[in-house]
């Protein structure tokens, strides 16, 4: 056994196996998120300046990124159905799950509204 392993002051159990925690590892773990972060940051950024910017098409068009990118989607919808839920679903159209209140429980009691008089 690791008898020479810190114990929790609260439950007396042997904390995990590990860096411990201090404020120079706490340093280093949010100087890692940071980095992180920035790159995610970096990236859509890139992201959101290539989509607006203008392209000429084969057949002469000039379309934006995003318009070039609806394009593509749209007519991927027609071979894959994936892209169709991902239309669908980006511009608000996905089904709502709907609940059967039909049947309906209150504390022990059981009611079922069916529009029956009770008689």
């Amino acid at each position: 056994m690791d008898n020479d392993r810190p114990v929790s002051p609260i439950n007396g159990q042997p904390l995990p196996k590990g860096r411990q925690f201090t404020s120079e590892t706490a340093r280093e773990a949010a100087k890692k998120s940071n980095e992180k972060q920035a790159l995610k940051r970096s990236l859509k950024e890139c992201l959101l300046k290539e989509l607006g910017k203008s392209r000429v098409m084969k057949d002469g068009r000039e379309l934006t990124g995003r318009e070039a990118m609806c394009e593509a989607a749209v007519a991927m919808s027609l071979k894959n159905p994936k892209f169709w839920e991902l239309i669908r679903d980006t511009i608000g159209e996905k089904p709502v799950d709907k609940m059967d209140m039909s049947h309906a429980f209150i504390g022990d009691f059981d009611i079922v509204l069916d529009g029956e008089d009770g008689d």
